[in-house]
């Protein structure tokens, strides 16, 4: 008596029906298998992918924030120089004066002297 007649005996079912179940079984732990090895990765590129996109756009959103800043703050310091007849020696001074400031706030404020030291 092999042991599959002794399961089919032993739980009073045939020996197909204990073939069929063992084969099912199998195909069920194929299945995770398949899902750790093919789904699971795809997930993930797909995640991936979606977070480098968002990271894409907020980079995109912060070039165009700091090109805009860049030129309203230079345009204002042209102004600003034009109407109080300061040259440009006085106003890189006066530029460099606001920076220290700004970055002297920051610090106050719990910003990491690293963090500002990478503005520069």
């Amino acid at each position: 008596m092999t042991q599959l007649d002794k399961i089919a005996k032993a739980n009073d079912i045939s020996r197909t029906a204990v073939i069929e179940e063992m084969l099912l079984h199998q195909l069920e732990q194929q299945d995770e298998e398949l899902a750790s090895t093919f789904l699971l990765p795809r997930v993930e590129k797909v995640l991936v992918d979606l977070f480098d996109r968002h990271l894409w756009s907020l980079r995109t959103v912060l070039i165009q924030g700091t090109v805009e800043a860049s030129v309203a703050a230079h345009l204002g310091l042209v102004k600003f120089a034009a109407d109080n007849g300061y040259t440009k020696g006085q106003l890189s001074e006066l530029r460099n004066q606001a920076y220290r400031r700004a970055t002297t706030r920051l610090k106050k404020k719990g910003v990491q002297d690293d963090e500002v030291s990478d503005l520069e």
